[in-house]
């Protein structure tokens, strides 16, 4: 189940990196690695996509900040003020620790990379990215206000974006119903000089997209 706030046939990620067209817009599909547990997967990174992780980003945590209700896509997105409080960004496996604090940093001002540090802060965990010439999707995971003592739950929102006047603006957006879209495994942030790797949380930190 979805809740359809565009509608666009989403290509199937089974393919390869292809051959792209010069500068930041490109042409790639990607295979992610998938893990039998809580059905996680891990997307690859590609450094032609850090413009549409930053735009997807910044637009989600802008319109969807930290404490925003699962139901406020349903009744109307941007009522609600982003605020100051922090957020954690957990980018893809594959970037070195510099590059990964400057793509937070560009996302937005309040959040910090995800690390020993920042797993108790509302979460926004890039996924899947495909770029198709002048349009590209990314998929960003937010964590969903905690009640009770339940494990932390996700929605996943596909945000669209086009090339248009030598940057990548966001177009469109859908809301995915929880458990139908894989969520990604978060990654720590590295040492400056290292690069990116997978991070596996225990059960009670990361929770499960189940409906």
């Amino acid at each position: 189940m979805r809740r359809n706030v565009w509608s666009v046939r989403l290509i199937g990620a089974g393919g390869v990196l292809a051959a792209g067209l010069t500068g930041c817009v490109g042409y790639g599909t990607y295979e992610p690695t998938r893990h039998q547990a809580r059905d996680i997967v891990e997307w690859p990174y590609d450094p032609a996509s850090d413009d549409v992780m930053v735009a997807a980003l910044a637009y989600t945590i802008r319109n969807f900040p930290p404490g925003t209700p699962e139901e406020a896509p349903g009744v109307g997105a941007f009522a609600f003020d982003r605020g100051e409080e922090p957020a954690a960004i957990s980018l893809p496996p594959g970037i070195r620790g510099d590059n990964y604090r400057r793509l937070v940093a560009r996302a937005d001002a309040f959040s910090m990379p995800y690390s020993p540090s920042t797993v108790h802060l509302p979460r926004y965990i890039v996924g899947r990215i495909e770029m198709r010439g002048l349009d590209a999707f990314a998929d960003i995971h937010r964590s969903l206000p905690r009640t009770g003592d339940d494990l932390p739950a996700y929605q996943c929102l596909t945000i669209q974006l086009k090339w248009d006047s030598g940057r990548w603006r966001v177009r469109n957006y859908q809301v995915w119903a929880r458990g139908v879209v894989a969520l990604p495994r978060p990654v720590y942030l590295p040492d400056d000089a290292q690069v990116a790797t997978v991070h596996t949380p225990p059960a009670e930190d990361m929770g499960a997209e189940q409906p």
